[in-house]
């Protein structure tokens, strides 16, 4: 049994990303003629509420997306994503971020991205600095398809805080001493913020650099 484990959460929209990933790939998704007009806009005024915290989840947005991909292959997905990374994640990632992913590495801690973004983006992201291990939104899948259904929850606020106890359930009998780091953008993140032993907050919304500041919490600003 180690002595000592740390247990590293990032975040990736507005944390590691600069800006909100779904809202890149329907973009995405327009200009290359895979949606049309009505998809783009609708899926853009769900984001905004969300931004503006009109909405406190992104689950209808998410949900309206997830749709488009029914009758998909697997094998499909991936490889759009796979364009849609080069062409509008990797240059809207924020260099510090991944140096600091990268240190976590180094330093032989354990990261995991927990994100409400869709598993095959996130998956992505996470390959691309050399992270393997993600908390994400599943897409349900039959028979090699996408259902155009979620599978399990959308992974926001009370949804990661249950995946981040059930994940560290594992590390009840791997050490003694057990550090937990969380990095995030949003006030939506606070109970999570409230667990963990370092919380670190990027990037903040008015409302969470309220709470940070009032909680004596690192922020930091990348840009």
């Amino acid at each position: 049994m180690n002595s000592e484990c740390f247990v590293v959460f990032f975040d990736v929209d507005n944390t590691i990303l600069n800006g909100y990933s779904q809202r890149y790939f329907i973009k995405y998704l327009f200009k290359n003629k895979k949606i049309n007009i009505f998809y783009l806009l609708t899926g853009y005024v769900w984001f905004l509420f969300y931004k503006l915290q009109i909405i406190k989840s992104p689950k209808k947005a998410i949900e309206f997306l997830v749709n488009f991909f029914k009758g998909w292959k697997e094998k499909d997905l991936e490889s759009l994503v796979d364009y849609f990374f080069d062409e509008y994640i990797e240059g809207n990632l924020f260099n510090q971020a991944i140096d600091e992913v990268k240190e976590h590495i180094k330093n032989g801690h354990k990261v995991v991205l927990i994100s409400t973004s869709l598993e095959p983006i996130v998956k992505k992201i996470g390959l691309f600095m050399g992270v393997k291990e993600y908390i994400s939104t599943d897409l349900e899948v039959m028979d090699g398809k996408y259902t155009g259904k979620i599978r399990g929850r959308v992974v926001d606020g009370q949804e990661k805080v249950n995946r981040f106890k059930k994940y560290l359930e594992g590390y009840g009998d791997k050490c003694d001493n057990l550090c937990t780091f969380f990095y995030t953008d949003h006030y939506s993140d606070k109970e999570l913020l409230l667990l963990v032993d370092r919380p670190y907050v990027v990037n903040p919304d008015n409302i969470l650099y309220k709470v940070a500041r009032n909680n004596n919490w690192p922020i930091i600003n990348y840009k």
